[in-house]
């Protein structure tokens, strides 16, 4: 097992998203605030990357931008090669209140079928596509049931089912699992690495909590908090799941993203691994 420097950044597949130079500034009462600095970032096609920091540091800004709801300042934010100027089907954005993302007069199946009809594929086509979907996040018995008979993880299931039935390349994930007690986000955890790992899609996941993304990133992105957010780290995670704190490796690597941020700076561990 590679010491906590060693689990710096590694190789990734070829990418997919690229991040490049971007700065984020607002104009606020006259003057200017800088949410994000010289941001630099790659993303590989079916890798899990968890952009983690606390409230502030940008990165539902950096998410945001990825989905196309917002625009860099200067730099450039592409997708195979290309700028990413809008929103795209082919990037799908999860929201932490999975209720207001649904449509509360529709049945789960209805919610599911909502994305898929204007895409004009055939009715047994679209009932097919949303009995195979709602199975795989365990919601096929539920169906017929509207969201507010639905709890907040089976909502958020819901919300994966909807997305997975047209086909994105990314998944966009703003703290979808906050609102959730801890037993159902363990589980919702699980649930979401199984259909990764069974779809491989390319997923971006927004957090603040340093467990969760140890337990869920193939990387892990630590952006600072202050005048000028900037990356202070990346930490490769080349360790086999389900991921438990008691585990040694798991306990090292916690202590070194801990450590970093105390740091302020990030110069306890650089993109290198260099100490």
């Amino acid at each position: 097992m590679p010491a906590a420097a060693d689990l710096a950044l590694s190789a990734t597949p070829a990418a997919l998203i690229s991040v490049r130079r971007v700065t984020k500034h607002y104009q606020t009462r006259g003057s200017r605030y800088v949410a994000l600095d010289g941001i630099d970032l790659d993303i590989g096609e079916g890798e899990f990357v968890c952009l983690l920091g606390p409230s502030g540091c940008g990165k539902s800004t950096l998410l945001n931008m990825i989905a196309g709801f917002e625009k860099a300042s200067s730099g450039a934010v592409e997708m195979r090669g290309r700028s990413i100027d809008s929103a795209g089907s082919e990037r799908m954005l999860f929201f932490q209140d999975a209720g207001a993302a649904l449509f509360p007069w529709l049945t789960a199946a209805e919610n599911v079928r909502f994305g898929l009809t204007p895409r004009r594929i055939p009715r047994k086509l679209q009932d097919e596509k949303i009995e195979h979907h709602l199975a795989m996040v365990g919601l096929r018995e539920h169906a017929h049931k509207f969201p507010s008979q639905l709890s907040g993880g089976m909502k958020q299931r819901l919300q994966i089912a909807r997305a997975l039935a047209i086909d994105p390349d990314v998944l966009l994930m703003d703290e979808p699992f906050g609102a959730l007690d801890p037993m159902t986000r363990r589980r919702m955890h699980e649930e979401l690495l199984r259909i990764w790992q069974q779809t491989r899609k390319t997923v971006v996941f927004v957090t603040h909590d340093i467990s969760e993304a140890v337990a869920l990133a193939d990387r892990i992105v630590l952006l600072t908090v202050g005048p000028r957010s900037h990356i202070a780290a990346i930490f490769s995670v080349d360790l086999p799941r389900p991921r438990l704190a008691t585990e040694s490796a798991v306990a090292i690597l916690l202590a070194e993203i801990e450590r970093t941020i105390d740091t302020g700076d990030g110069t306890a561990l650089r993109e290198d691994g260099a100490p």
